[in-house]
C-alpha cells in the first residue's frame, strides 16, 4: 500500500506492485539484515548478476555495508540506490518465530531525509511494526513466505510501469 505525505515534492520511484530483489530498497535491505549469514549471503550471490545488470551503481561490497550498518541501526537506509536523490528507510517485520515476514518503508527525496528524521521516522516505523508483530500473534502463525517459484520479476525498464509480467 503507499500512504502519501502533504510535501509538495514526491518521490514516485518505486510504485506498488514493482517488483525487486532484496537489498534494491530500503525494505529489502531491512530484510536482508535479519536474515541469519548463510542465507543473507545465498540471496545476495543468487542476486549479483541482476544487481550488476540493473543496478550497476550497487556493488556487492556496499550493499554488505549498508547491511552491516542496518544491523548496528535496527533500520535501513537507501541512500539513492535506485534514483540518485531518491531516498527511503524501511525497518523489518517478524512472524511468531522471529523469521522475517515482511518490511515497512518510506521514502523521499533525499533532503528531506536528514538524520534526525531518518531517526524520527524510524522510530514510527518500528512501532508499526510491531503492531503488524501483534496482530500476527492473534492470528497465529498462518502468514507465509512468499513460495519458491515467486521470485523478484526484472524491474520496469524506462517508460514502463510495474514489473514485466510472467507469461
Amino acid at each position: 500500500n503507499r500512504e502519501e505525505g502533504t510535501h509538495p515534492i514526491r518521490s514516485h520511484v518505486l510504485n506498488v506492485g514493482q517488483r525487486h530483489p532484496l537489498g534494491v530498497a530500503a525494505h529489502g535491505i531491512a530484510m536482508l539484515a535479519a536474515l541469519p549469514d548463510a542465507e543473507m549471503n545465498a540471496v545476495i550471490e543468487a542476486n549479483l548478476e541482476v544487481y550488476s545488470e540493473h543496478y550497476p551503481k550497487l556493488t556487492q561490497s556496499w550493499l554488505r555495508e549498508l547491511i552491516a550498518e542496518t544491523r548496528e541501526k535496527g533500520w535501513a537506509v537507501n541512500p539513492g540506490i535506485f534514483h540518485v536523490g531518491s531516498w527511503a528507510i524501511g525497518v523489518v517485520v517478524r512472524g511468531l518465530g522471529g523469521e522475517v515476514k515482511g518490511a515497512l518503508s518510506i521514502g523521499a527525496i533525499e533532503s528531506r531525509l536528514g538524520p534526525d528524521r531518518q531517526l524520527e521516522l524510524s522510530a514510527l516505523l518500528k512501532t508499526e511494526a510491531r503492531r503488524l508483530e501483534a496482530h500476527f500473534a492473534t492470528l497465529g502463525d498462518h502468514i507465509r513466505p512468499m513460495a519458491d517459484n515467486d521470485r523478484a520479476l526484472p524491474p520496469a525498464g524506462p517508460g514502463r510501469r510495474g514489473a514485466a509480467r510472467r507469461a
